[in-house]
């Protein structure tokens, strides 16, 4: 059995998309990152979002709103 992290974040335009990680570390790298980069450079779009799941290995999709 394998141990998966998950996370859920609600994008600028209003939906909810998912990320999946294999390591916990990277899950909580990839929510500190879209933290500051919401308190420094503005909303969060889906681009950004897929943008730091790719950056921390991660792969995501989109849940039903």
């Amino acid at each position: 059995m394998s141990t998966t992290y998950s996370t859920t974040y609600k994008v600028e335009d209003g939906r909810t998309l998912s990320a999946t990680f294999a390591d916990r570390n990277d899950r909580d790298g990839f929510e500190v990152s879209l933290g500051m980069y919401r308190v420094n450079l503005g909303p969060i779009t889906e681009a950004v979002f897929r943008q730091y799941v790719e950056r921390f290995k991660g792969e995501w999709t989109e849940l039903d709103t």
